[in-house]
């Protein structure tokens, strides 16, 4: 069983729309991300994307950069995101994303990165790879009921939709602009139009990402998405808090105006 497949197919069958909230694993510390994790699904998360922090990103922005680098220098290493993620798994009873770069799987191997995954996570984002690439991976994934999620930019050429779609097994990650996360005052221009542009050329249900950082933002794209996927703006409440009641009242009320917004 693939909670996020069952997840994801029946919000489909259903039209209800799906919320992803991220956290970076080991930040602010470990702990308190298994913390967040039970916060964020009491207030309305459907799935929980645990970024695994790495020093080089390609595609995360100055906030994701930055928890990235507190969850490291306080010693964030894969056999405790593995840890934190058995708890996670115990704690909240929701699928679970990983987001990695390639590298810290490369060092491991694939083979045995795959196995470490299996039943910690349900999906997998690789945001430095390319789906030609993705045969590399996708038989380990399929041995470790893994689903790799590919991703969508809005320079994609329009003929690649549907090979990138054919990638999907549970959802593709539509990226709302060409540029890194990060909160943003405004969706990008053109969004509707990008957004329309997948509905008629993937199958796969499509959830938005990057950018996604108030109900505003949810209003104006959810008639054209299934899910959405927030990060930066709650990595940001996380960092701007002055303590751990204020952090989680902060958290907890953002969340669940996400989740009324979405609905």
């Amino acid at each position: 069983m693939n909670k996020l497949k069952d997840l994801v197919s029946n919000y489909k069958i259903s039209d209800k729309k799906a919320f992803v909230a991220c956290l970076t694993a080991g930040y602010p510390d470990i702990n308190s991300t298994l913390e967040l994790s039970r916060i964020l699904v009491d207030n309305g998360a459907d799935i929980i994307e645990l970024c695994i922090p790495f020093s080089d990103p390609v595609a995360d922005g100055p906030t994701i950069q930055y928890s990235s680098e507190i969850a490291l220098k306080k010693g964030a290493s894969l056999k405790k995101v593995f840890v934190l993620a058995d708890k996670m798994r115990k704690a909240v009873n929701v699928p679970v994303v990983f987001m990695s770069y390639l590298n810290p799987i490369y060092n491991m191997g694939l083979k045995k990165a795959f196995r470490m995954l299996k039943g910690r996570a349900d999906g997998l984002i690789i945001p430095d790879t390319v789906p030609e690439e993705s045969s590399k991976f996708e038989g380990f994934a399929k041995m470790n009921n893994i689903s790799l999620i590919p991703l969508v930019a809005p320079n994609t050429p329009k003929e690649r939709l549907k090979f990138i779609d054919s990638k999907a097994s549970s959802f593709s990650y539509i990226v709302s602009l060409t540029g890194v996360t990060g909160e943003r005052k405004n969706l990008a221009s053109g969004i509707k139009e990008y957004l329309l542009l997948t509905k008629n050329n993937m199958k796969s249900p499509r959830y938005l990402g990057f950018g996604i950082s108030k109900p505003e933002h949810v209003h104006q794209v959810k008639p054209y998405v299934d899910g959405i996927i927030v990060a930066s703006a709650i990595i940001n409440i996380i960092k701007e808090s002055k303590s751990k009641k204020d952090r989680n009242n902060k958290v907890s009320s953002f969340v669940g105006k996400i989740r009324k917004a979405l609905d």
